[in-house]
Order: structure tokens, then C-alpha cells, then sequence
């Protein structure tokens, strides 16, 4: 049997650990009504300019695909968090906003979010915070 290097080892052990990490946080944000992809959604969302962005990029800041932001959006739609304004011309350039509603929503789910970010982080210091971060920007390509 062949051993795995450290690098696979780790993606492999970050995908498991993303899945628990989801689950958790699901569990939490679940009383503000969203989940952590929705909770994600809303917080791109929030830091766009006028808390609005066409569709393609949403799903490419987001980091999910753009038929996978198509399926979440509905659900966002539904309860009043989003509006999404089309371009019958290119579905990718349109466009996605959050309502006041969302922003608000939002600003709890933050709260929730914080807490349970505290509750789950393992890390006591903060050097092993910074070095774990720096890691996972190398990763996504951030510099």
C-alpha cells in the first residue's frame, strides 16, 4: 500500500473537515433561517458595491459553479433575502441584490456565525491562526 504525501493527506483531511465544519455551522445558522453556502451568499452579497453583483461573478466569488448558484438562489428569492433581475440576453450577466430584509438577516446570521466560529476554531494562539490563513490563501491563490 502506498503512503500518501503530507499535501494529499491534508486536501483530503480539509474536505472532511469542511464537511463537519458545514454541518456545525448549518446547525447554528439554521435559526436565522440559512445555511453556511446561503449565510456566504449574503456576506459576497453585503461587501459588493450597492450590495449587488451580476450573477457569474457571484458564483465565482462565492466559489461554487454558476448552475450551482442558480439552484441556491430560488430558496433566497423565496423568503425575501435576495432579488435577482435578469438579462434575457446572458443569464451569467444578471443581476443579483440583497433586500434590506437579507441585509438584516445577514447581521444575525454574523452574530451567529462569530459564535460558533469561536465555539469550532481550535486554535489558543494566534501565530498558528496566521500560519493555518497564509496556507489557505496559498491554496486559493491569494498572495
Amino acid at each position: 500500500m502506498n503512503e500518501l504525501s503530507t499535501k494529499l493527506q491534508f486536501f483530503i483531511d480539509l474536505s472532511i473537515i469542511k464537511s463537519k465544519v458545514r454541518r456545525r455551522f448549518d446547525s447554528r445558522l439554521g435559526i436565522n433561517g440559512v445555511g453556511l453556502d446561503d449565510f456566504i451568499i449574503l456576506h459576497v452579497l453585503n461587501k459588493a458595491r450597492n450590495h449587488q453583483m451580476e450573477r457569474a461573478e457571484l458564483a465565482k466569488q462565492v466559489g461554487i459553479s454558476t448552475t450551482d448558484l442558480t439552484r441556491k438562489l430560488p430558496k433566497l428569492e423565496k423568503i425575501g433575502l435576495i432579488e435577482r433581475e435578469d438579462r434575457p440576453v446572458d443569464i451569467k450577466k444578471s443581476i443579483v441584490r440583497l433586500t434590506n430584509s437579507g441585509k438584516k438577516v445577514h447581521g444575525y446570521a454574523t452574530e451567529s456565525a462569530e459564535e460558533k466560529a469561536i465555539d469550532l476554531f481550535p486554535f489558543k494562539k494566534e501565530k498558528e491562526m496566521e500560519i493555518l490563513i497564509d496556507a489557505l490563501n496559498s491554496i486559493n491563490g491569494v498572495k
